[in-house]
């Protein structure tokens, strides 16, 4: 540490350890903006409101970390998020629809990044050391960032370089971030998690994504003038294009090719490259899909009562996730009735169980609620998870708990049975 502080070497440490858990939580800001101070304020006051104190780094070269201290062991999963929470909910407060979709920010990236000591993992430079490549000592200072000294900006510093600040603070322990999380942001259950590994599923199905790409292609006034000016589009609208439709697998990657193709100087080679560029910038989070915001900033072609604003979501591809969910239940279930431009999802559960109990047989006795299931012709416990996963399969990605216990319900009323009978 001698070493690290004097600056002869700079130590990196691993965030999680190998029984999962971590001593700190740190949000790394990767821009000293005027925009990026803001956030951080939003972020820093939000962890005081929650009871967890927060302390200000300068980064020593082009932004800041945002340490949360426990001096208690906590479980990566519960830091990994409560932290991306509280980010995202500063891109709703503060109006960035482009982060809120995605649920964090380019520029913001949170530790630890995984949620158990599988493997190394990540690893963050220690505070107090000398960055490599400025040769500035990092250093804690207060909120307000900068003070005027002898008429220069320099960092204001917390006394003793904030030791005396850290050291003061009360441990957190592990009991007191289930509290804050509980409070905040409950964790999914694992039925909740179930649902969510299921739309995941769903959406990376192949019909799931033939029906997006062909909803993005008619729906999207962007993707058509993509289209219609293949032969003269500039190269912005056409990496905008792209980032639109790769996010639906390799449909979207042969919908690309298709319409490149009318272009002067397209070669595949070229367009698989850039492809292949384009995804490797998304799976690091540097990229995603454009926001209608942002698409409005350069193509003025979109109307203003456009598919993605009448379902509020935020960008063209969004739209498009939504509507091929949409026509994917639909396809499979009489049950959905979709409001005006598809906003509203209603589904009636009555005629989703009476689907599912003309495919399935049920009992339920009436002195113990249970509900059994017609099996290699006999009646088998387990009722209830198969109403469950027959609901999943049908709805997909408009599945969730609540629909799912009202099926149950009308099944259990329209199957009771006195089981001496």
């Amino acid at each position: 540490m001698e070493a690290h502080v004097s600056g002869l070497r700079t130590i990196a440490i691993y965030t999680v350890a190998e029984d999962h858990t971590v001593g700190f939580g740190m949000i790394d800001f990767d821009s000293k903006t005027a925009a990026a101070k803001e956030r951080m304020l939003w972020i820093k006051n939000y962890l005081k409101q929650t009871g967890l104190p927060s302390y200000i780094e300068a980064s020593g070269s082009k932004g800041y970390h945002l340490w949360v201290v426990f001096k208690a062991r906590i479980h990566a999963a519960k830091v990994n998020w409560l932290l991306n929470f509280i980010v995202k909910q500063a891109a709703e407060d503060l109006g960035d629809p482009g982060a809120s979709e995605l649920g964090k920010y380019n520029w913001i990236e949170v530790n630890p990044k995984q949620k158990s000591g599988a493997g190394a993992g990540n690893a963050v430079k220690l505070p107090w050391g000398i960055h490599k490549k400025t040769g500035q000592r990092t250093t804690f200072i207060s909120e307000n960032f900068s003070k005027e000294v002898n008429g220069k900006l320099v960092a204001d510093e917390l006394p003793n370089h904030g030791l005396d600040t850290l050291d003061a603070q009360d441990p957190i322990t592990s009991e007191v971030i289930d509290e804050i999380i509980a409070e905040f942001c409950p964790m999914p259950t694992e039925s909740e998690e179930a649902a969510a590994k299921k739309k995941r599923d769903w959406e990376h199905s192949e019909e799931f994504q033939d029906l997006a790409v062909g909803i993005l292609c008619e729906k999207c006034t962007f993707i058509q003038h993509c289209r219609d000016h293949a032969t003269t589009l500039s190269e912005p609208h056409w990496w905008g294009m792209m980032r639109q439709l790769l996010p639906f697998g390799e449909p979207g990657r042969r919908k690309v090719h298709d319409l490149s193709a009318a272009y002067p100087k397209y070669t595949e080679r070229e367009t698989d490259k850039k492809i292949n560029d384009c995804l490797k910038a998304t799976d690091k989070k540097e990229v995603g899909p454009h926001t209608c915001l942002t698409v409005k900033g350069f193509f003025d072609g979109c109307p203003e009562d456009c598919w993605a604003v009448g379902l509020g979501v935020a960008s063209p591809a969004g739209m498009a996730a939504h509507l091929a969910a949409q026509d994917m239940a639909k396809a499979r279930t009489d049950s959905i009735s979709v409001g005006k431009k598809g906003k509203e999802v209603k589904v009636n559960c009555v005629v989703l169980a009476e689907e599912i109990m003309k495919t399935d047989k049920f009992a339920t006795f009436e002195d113990t609620d249970e509900i059994l299931v017609y099996r290699d012709g006999i009646y088998q416990q387990g009722g209830q998870i198969v109403i469950k996963k027959l609901v999943e399969e049908r709805l997909g990605t408009f599945s969730n708990e609540r629909r799912a216990n009202e099926v149950i319900y009308h099944v259990k009323v329209k199957s009771y049975c006195n089981r001496n009978a």
